[in-house]
């Protein structure tokens, strides 16, 4: 299981950020976040309870990638 990278963005003027988080799968990411140590150390660092919102899309690759 590895992550592949991420790319942190936030809206001009406003209080709102994204993170897009690349894996190798979606599996790979549930597999990794659905660790019992992981949520613990989360809980204990104060995160909200709830789960945050997420998409799972696929990368294409395009003429302007870098």
């Amino acid at each position: 299981m590895r992550r592949a990278g991420f790319t942190i963005g936030s809206g001009s003027g406003t209080a709102s950020s994204s993170i897009v988080d690349e894996w190798e799968s979606p599996a790979h990411f549930q597999q990794f976040f659905s660790d019992p140590e992981l949520q613990a150390f989360i809980g204990s660092i104060g995160a909200a309870p709830a789960p945050p919102e997420m998409i799972v899309a696929e990368a294409v690759a395009s003429a302007d990638q870098y």
